[in-house]
């Protein structure tokens, strides 16, 4: 069984005035809360999953929607609330998640983000690591990742446009070896109390050591929503 690690603590500032009132993961897109929209994607793949959800800001609102999924489709869901989500960044989110359990292989993914049908179902089929890239987009306010013959040699914001950097989607699969691996990197930033780190960080540290392969979803539709103009670009796209 595969882990799916929804990381939704967020506050969504950038998204004012709608986060005023909700969290950032229920904002919905064209009617659909984005994390409900994950939920029924995950719902639909082949492969058996069980689903954790951390959550922080309006917590509340995040567990019954859970329920409510939950009560229709049978679906294994965990909440967990980071409580320090004003203070942390994603990274303990994360860390308290692969805390919780002793997980097999793991998908992690931010939960401000909406895409295709087919890239949520491909990547949780992987049997590899790997990193979710668009290769056809260069966006200054995402991740970027350095490949190099299909295995990824950086990921960072601050990698320059130029041959070999793609976007990354904020969307990982992990073998479980690797899930081991990237929770010990993340609790030596715990013990460190270097809590405001993106997850990605660990997961730069992470490639230093471990095989971590690209998926290229050039051409496929996904956006991640960090302001009101991203929101208005996913509604069009996702109509």
């Amino acid at each position: 069984m595969k882990t799916v690690i929804i990381l939704a603590a967020g506050v969504g500032s950038r998204l004012r005035p709608i986060t005023d009132e909700l969290p950032k993961s229920i904002v919905p897109v064209n009617g659909v809360p984005l994390l409900s929209r994950f939920l029924m994607q995950v719902k639909s793949s082949s492969v058996k999953t069980r689903v954790v959800v951390v959550a922080g800001y309006l917590s509340n609102q995040i567990s019954d929607l859970v329920s409510g999924f939950q009560a229709t489709t049978n679906s294994s869901i965990q909440v967990i609330v980071n409580k320090d989500y004003e203070t942390t960044n994603n990274m303990e989110s994360c860390r308290i998640a692969l805390e919780a359990g002793d997980f097999g292989d793991c998908i992690i993914v931010n939960a401000d983000c909406i895409y295709d049908d087919e890239i949520v179902l491909d990547m949780i089929a992987s049997n590899y690591s790997c990193v979710a890239t668009d290769s056809g987009k260069y966006n200054d306010e995402n991740m970027k990742v350095l490949v190099k013959k299909g295995h990824v040699y950086e990921i960072s914001k601050n990698l320059p446009e130029q041959e070999g950097v793609n976007t990354s989607i904020d969307l990982y699969h992990f073998v479980k070896s690797d899930v081991d691996r990237l929770l010990k990197i993340m609790q030596g930033f715990y013990h460190r109390s270097d809590l405001e780190k993106w997850n990605e960080v660990a997961i730069n540290e992470l490639v230093k050591s471990s095989s971590i392969k690209t998926k290229d979803f050039i051409g496929r539709r996904w956006m991640e929503i960090d302001n009101l103009e991203d929101l208005k670009v996913a509604e069009d796209l996702f109509l």
